[in-house]
């Protein structure tokens, strides 16, 4: 019922935050959650909340914009989305133990104490935003398979630490680092200090 009515919160939320007047109201009471109420929670609740992590997710700089008619169109629907997917903040130290220990695709296991994550829920989840637009989640996916710092968000991977645990990983991964790195002397160093057969 919690749940339910919590999704209704998110969805609500989502819908009016964008019509003038009425996303006025809305965004004036997400910033009053955000810095009056949800500061004295725990962070288990907020987690298991989907409206509160939902708001806890929600930057101060989107309530802004969004309160002024008109210029909530300027944020698009894949910025708002990282406010969309709760699990990153729910799964992440699951996800970061996972990855560690295991492969990246998990197979359900009735003796794991990560049973609860579904057979293909990295593959199809994690190594798609907003997953791996965690900087630690990032991190430690291109760590064990650094080609997939292509599955990175834009600025993760203009992220000089994550590339070069990519590049360390894999010969694949400059192609995937941003144009910027691409150009840095240090990454290109690294590249062709480990990976001498195929210089840049």
């Amino acid at each position: 019922m919690i749940n339910a009515i919590s999704t209704i919160l998110v969805q609500s939320d989502l819908f009016f935050e964008r019509i003038p007047l009425i996303s006025f109201a809305v965004n004036m009471t997400d910033l009053f959650l955000k810095h009056v109420f949800i500061p004295f929670l725990s962070d288990k609740t907020i987690t298991s909340n989907k409206y509160l992590s939902y708001l806890d997710a929600k930057e101060n700089w989107e309530c802004v914009v969004l309160s002024i008619p008109g210029l909530g169109l300027l944020i698009s629907d894949e910025q708002r989305s990282h406010r969309n997917n709760i699990n990153v903040v729910k799964y992440k130290s699951q996800i970061l133990e996972f990855i560690k220990k295991d492969s990246i695709a998990p197979r359900r296991n009735a003796h794991s104490d990560l049973n609860y994550i579904d057979v293909g829920f990295i593959n199809t989840h994690v190594l798609s935003s907003p997953y791996m637009r965690d900087p630690d989640i990032a991190f430690a996916v291109v760590k064990k398979y650094g080609y997939l710092l292509a599955n990175a968000s834009k600025t993760l991977r203009n992220n000089s630490e994550i590339v070069k645990a990519a590049i360390q990983n894999s010969v694949g991964a400059f192609q995937f680092a941003s144009n910027n790195l691409q150009q840095d002397s240090e990454i290109i160093s690294l590249h062709n200090e480990l990976h001498p057969y195929k210089k840049i």
